[in-house]
């Protein structure tokens, strides 16, 4: 009963949470997860300091699952330090399966946000650089009426994220032969080793990271699928491309956005051996702390000599912030997932290969990118990968050529 009142008071009392010298006077607090349902209505805010502006490095997030309804961003309050209009310095951003924004001053959100296509998520990230603050912003997240209707594109007859097996992938060890049907090999011309790796996503669209491509030629290298041990022929395919694209806010300093696309000459026949992986259509937030897989032909150990064989391990995710202290702070970015397990991790040789976890329905969908890392398996420095929900919508945009569907196997009762 004492438990029960002290919830009771949580709810009626007026909120204020103390961040050091700093309250959050009024709204969600950061790290909010919230279902969004026609009439819902939620304010979020800034918190403020002592001097009456908001904090120094601030990282909040605030995480809305939509059901059924169309949500909408409209802020009373907006002043951020930024320059520029893409809001180069502190921001708000909101992300959804279709669209993202970030926003620093109110007459950007005059008519306010919203998404007129339908969407499960809608994601709102405030962050600073500690280089100038300011007011802060007050809005309110709401959501109302229908979701809007799309006539879905007609279903292929082929489906993706379809791993080649019965039984899960221990960590470490070589995976079946053609376990994973959108593992692609990314070598240079005449040769047999894997500088880096990728995925399948189309029959014309392969996804790898912006630092295995950068700088090179499309004739500097071939795409390579249908690979498992690389020292024998067993009837890998190759494929010239014909064009690349690197995601258009790469750095190369800091690897954000580390995410390429690949167009091949000609399309590629799936079959069960080859076939795409799926894109993510979850938030963000529901693939931080979850079991994934990494798979490709990197280097056994820290300066070891590379696979011949697919190898794949197990690891688990964990969320930007726990990253970021373990990297020391201000390295991870919004554009970044990380991975680890005790042993276990991507090496030398992996880069721009897959992350893929289970989804509910029994397929499995791209998360991450590999990218970087300290060291091979080092337990205080996690494996660094572009998070693809980050870039789903810059990534849609640059597919060509056939799609597949996932088939959902729903077991009764789940």
């Amino acid at each position: 009963m004492k438990n029960l009142l002290l919830q009771v008071f949580l709810v009626i009392l007026p909120l204020t949470m103390v961040y050091g010298q700093c309250t959050l006077k009024e709204g969600l607090p950061c790290g909010s997860k919230v279902k969004l349902v026609s009439g819902s209505s939620f304010t979020i805010s800034s918190k403020s300091c002592q001097n009456g502006l908001y904090p120094k490095r601030e990282n909040c997030g605030w995480y809305f699952e939509v059901d059924g309804c169309k949500p909408s961003l409209n802020c009373d309050k907006m002043a951020l330090k930024a320059k520029g209009r893409k809001c180069k310095g502190d921001r708000l951003k909101v992300e959804t399966e279709n669209r993202r924004k970030a926003f620093c001053r109110k007459e950007q959100l005059e008519s306010g946000f919203t998404d007129a296509k339908p969407t499960e998520f809608f994601d709102i990230k405030f962050t600073t650089n500690g280089r100038g603050e300011d007011a802060g912003f007050k809005c309110t997240v709401s959501c109302s009426g229908e979701t809007p209707t799309i006539v879905a594109p007609p279903v292929s007859d082929c489906n993706c994220g379809k791993a080649n097996r019965k039984h899960k992938t221990v960590g470490g060890s070589e995976t079946k032969v053609q376990e994973y049907p959108w593992q692609v090999a990314i070598v240079s011309p005449g040769q047999s080793l894997p500088f880096c790796g990728g995925a399948i996503l189309s029959s014309n669209t392969v996804i790898t990271a912006a630092h295995c491509t950068i700088g090179q030629s499309v004739g500097h290298f071939k795409v390579v699928v249908n690979e498992h041990d690389v020292s024998v022929d067993d009837g890998q395919e190759i494929f010239d491309v014909c064009s690349k694209k690197e995601h258009p806010n790469y750095s190369s300093n800091t690897k954000e956005h580390d995410v390429s696309i690949l167009t091949l000459c000609k399309p590629i026949s799936f079959t069960k051996t080859v076939a795409p992986v799926c894109l993510p259509d979850q938030s963000r937030a529901a693939y931080d702390n979850v079991l994934s897989t990494v798979t490709g032909w990197g280097t056994l150990f820290a300066g070891g000599p590379q696979s011949d064989v697919l190898m794949g391990v197990d690891v688990n995710t964990i969320g930007n912030t726990d990253c970021d202290n373990d990297y020391g702070g201000g390295i991870i970015k919004d554009s970044m997932i990380c991975a680890k397990a005790v042993g276990k991790d991507a090496c030398q040789g992996d880069s721009g290969g897959p992350l893929v976890t289970k989804e509910p329905g029994d397929f499995y969908s791209l998360i991450g990118i590999v990218s970087f890392g300290a060291g091979c398996a080092d337990p205080d420095f996690p494996g660094v990968y572009a998070r693809v929900t980050e870039d789903l919508p810059w990534i849609r945009q640059n597919i060509n050529g056939k799609q597949c569907g996932a088939n959902r196997n729903i077991s009764p009762g789940s």
